[in-house]
């Protein structure tokens, strides 16, 4: 028996129609892109998580969602909130791009929320990103419920990209913590610290409170949820903050590990691989290429961009893309790492600070649970060689060496050639900076056997690029 044309397309049309309504049914009214939760924490030291295995302060909520997800252990930042803060919107590093002045005319810059209005997302944020010190007390509690607002009245049909930022951690105000937590931190010795710790378990707290309102609104089940500092812990003359960031030396606005080094985790439905620690290199302008592919983007036409597309390595653990890290070029002092090894120059001597001790034995207390390899150690040298960057240039392997402990400068002499090479690359690219910033070791630099060869070379060929603006 045979059917009509006519017959038959209507048959084929039903068909359609059928098959349309029964994927909506089975997808939930799904986006076709996934939700986007990106949540920005204040002054929080690397080591303020538990999940990195200091058991002073419980986070077990933290914990929970970043065991369960990608650490991300080689995630940088920049030194500054500021930098941070533009580094993540534009996707440029710093010395690419700054703040214009009212009277200033310049290009326009896209920033990630362009990219994703092109996407078709629907972007909020919540809370403020205020990187001068603050006098406002902490109480996350009104970001957690406007985030609650949005996440419940929020449409499934359309892709949602939530930005959280949550306040300022700071100990200058004893009353804004509740005695629980306060009594649940009584075992640290400084009152500052213990009040800070105050502050991380209410964060803490807080946090589990989002965590569910995501499970229960079905916004994680097809979503990404990231979460990282905006700089290294903030330590120095700051005395109301004392953030932990072991192993690494230095704080917030030093070239030093513990300046950008940044608590970094992602967690989604999505990923291949949980469960583990990616030791893959992340820069903070490698999120917009990144959020900007996982939108359905074309991480390739982001426009002037110093970031790399990373969420491969993220995902299934591939080798990360990005081979270089740039920590920041300010006058004298300058820092590239590039592979496992970091060179710094012109950065003040910072000493080596142990892990806060609570009182008593630390293996009485309880040890949280940690996912293998999520715990930096410092490696034991017992002839290791000092550094004090500001009198000559420091070379470590950051891989194995975090702690920047171990000076091999003066046993790799043609490793700190071409880390030098890089840093002055990156100088010649450098647009806001002036003329006396640009070269912090040109001098010197310009006494290495590399650097002549290269001049050499240049003079012979036929480049028609101006030598004249080239820094190497």
């Amino acid at each position: 028996m045979f059917l009509s044309s006519a017959l038959l397309k209507r048959v084929l049309l039903l068909l359609h129609l059928v098959t349309s309504c029964s994927a909506d049914f089975n997808d939930d009214n799904k986006p076709a892109h996934p939700h986007i939760i990106f949540v920005t924490l204040r002054d929080m030291g690397w080591d303020d998580a538990s999940f990195h295995g200091n058991p002073e302060i419980p986070t077990p909520n933290i914990d929970r969602i970043a065991n369960h997800g990608v650490i991300l252990q080689q995630y940088y930042t920049t030194p500054n909130c500021e930098e941070s803060v533009s580094a993540f919107r534009t996707g440029k590093h710093p010395i690419h791009y700054r703040k214009p002045n009212p009277e200033e005319v310049v290009r326009v810059t896209y920033d990630i929320w362009n990219y994703l209005d092109i996407q078709s997302y629907v972007i909020r944020e919540v809370g403020s990103i205020d990187c001068q010190d603050t006098n406002v007390p902490f109480y996350p509690w009104d970001v957690i419920q406007k985030s609650e607002y949005i996440l419940r009245e929020h449409s499934k049909l359309y892709p949602l990209f939530l930005q959280i930022n949550f306040p300022q951690l700071h100990a200058d105000y004893p009353e804004q913590v509740p005695d629980e937590y306060l009594e649940r931190a009584k075992h640290i010795r400084f009152e500052a610290r213990r009040i800070y710790a105050g502050l991380v378990m209410q964060l803490d707290r807080a946090i589990g409170h989002l965590i569910r309102i995501l499970y229960d609104t079905g916004v994680l089940h097809n979503g990404i949820l990231v979460f990282t500092t905006l700089t290294g812990g903030t330590k120095g003359n700051n005395f109301y903050t004392w953030p932990s960031t072991y192993p690494f030396r230095g704080g917030n606005g030093t070239l030093w590990e513990g300046g950008s080094r940044g608590l970094g985790f992602v967690y989604s439905n999505r990923i291949q691989r949980r469960g583990r620690v990616s030791y893959g290199l992340v820069h903070i302008t490698d999120w917009l290429p990144t959020i900007f592919r996982l939108a359905g983007g074309n991480p390739d036409h982001v426009v002037e961009g110093d970031g790399m597309d990373v969420w491969d390595s993220i995902n299934a653990d591939d080798y990360s893309p990005r081979m270089e890290i740039l920590y920041g070029i300010y006058g004298n002092r300058a820092a590239v790492r590039v592979g496992d090894f970091k060179l710094i120059i012109g950065e003040s001597y910072v000493p080596f600070s142990p892990r806060p001790l609570a009182k008593g034995e630390l293996d009485n207390m309880m040890k949280p649970v940690t996912v293998w390899d999520s715990e930096l150690e410092c490696a034991n040298y017992p002839d290791a060689i000092g550094c004090w960057p500001d009198i000559s240039p420091c070379l470590f392997n950051v891989r194995f060496d975090p702690c920047e402990r171990n000076n091999v400068a003066y046993f790799m002499p043609q490793t700190v050639e071409a880390l030098s090479y890089s840093l002055n690359r990156y100088n010649g690219t450098a647009i806001y900076r002036s003329k006396r910033d640009l070269d912090p070791m040109e001098e010197e630099y310009k006494q290495t056997p590399a650097y002549k060869k290269t001049i050499k070379k240049l003079k012979k060929s036929k480049t028609t690029l101006d030598r004249e603006k080239i820094k190497l």
